[in-house]
C-alpha cells in the first residue's frame, strides 16, 4: 500500500502487507477499494492461487498520515473483502 502526495507525486509512506508464496510477486496485495475515514485507511488483503480458494483474509487499518499499522483482524467471508467498508461511529 502506498500513499502519494497529490501535488508532487512523491511517496509519503509505504505499508508492507507481508510475504507469501501464494502470489507471483511473493507478497500479499491489497484488493478492493481502500476507504479513508477519520485519519485512517481501511483495506482488505488475502492470499489466492487459482484454482484453490483464497485464504488468510485480513482487514487492515493504518494511520493515513504515517502509514503505521493501527490494527489488523482476520475475517472469514470471502465476499467481505470485495465490499466497501463503511464507518459508523467506531465500527467498520
Amino acid at each position: 500500500m502506498y500513499c502519494f502526495d497529490g501535488a508532487t507525486g512523491t511517496i509519503e509512506w509505504r505499508f508492507f502487507l507481508g510475504n507469501t508464496t501464494e502470489t507471483a510477486m511473493g507478497n500479499q496485495v491489497a484488493w478492493g477499494r481502500p476507504q479513508v475515514a477519520d485519519g485512517k485507511v481501511y483495506f482488505a488483503a488475502s492470499q489466492h492461487t487459482p484454482p484453490t480458494r483464497s485464504r488468510d483474509h485480513e482487514l487492515f487499518c493504518v494511520d493515513a498520515f504515517t502509514g503505521e499499522l493501527v490494527w489488523k483482524i482476520p475475517f472469514y467471508r470471502e465476499e467481505a473483502a470485495s465490499q466497501r467498508h463503511v464507518m459508523v461511529g467506531q465500527l467498520v
